[in-house]
């Protein structure tokens, strides 16, 4: 698990270094449970961004790699989205599925994003349903060409 954490996140920083654009976002939900949530999101092509998502708690954690596709952008990659990930947890096992939400930007890029999914674990073990859920607010990084 943890060597998948570390390949996500090495590929989401080195390939986000030569984009225009980096989002990055956390839930606020951090505050009240110890847990962290945090989105990195990257566009890889028009109206397709790829995103890594690190849920870590005290107890486990899931690793996803969500790509988004934008259904009608108006700042860049935002707006409604449908995807598919594909990912896990220490108690969910590894499995692919399908997610759909929405993203907002400002002005300023700030930003805020909610997504749903639901997809199934492919383990022996587990066998469930692998749920994906975030309600996180960010910040938009951009290049000042």
């Amino acid at each position: 698990m943890r060597k998948l954490i570390l390949v996500i996140a090495l590929l989401t920083a080195s390939k986000g270094l030569l984009h225009a654009q980096t989002d990055l976002s956390v839930s606020p939900f951090a505050l009240l449970v110890p847990a962290l949530v945090a989105t990195l999101e990257i566009p890889v092509a028009n109206n397709l961004g790829l995103e890594g998502y690190v849920l870590a708690a005290e107890g486990g954690g899931v690793v996803n790699l969500n790509a988004r596709y934008y259904l009608t952008p108006k700042r860049g990659h935002d707006g409604f989205n449908i995807g598919m990930f594909v990912g896990g947890g220490t108690d969910l096992g590894v499995g692919p599925g399908f997610s759909f939400g929405y993203k907002t930007v400002s002005e300023r890029g700030v930003l805020f994003d909610v997504g749903f999914g639901l997809g199934r674990s492919l383990s022996d073990e587990f066998g469930g349903p692998l749920p994906y859920a975030k309600l996180n607010f960010g910040y938009r990084f951009q290049s000042r060409n």
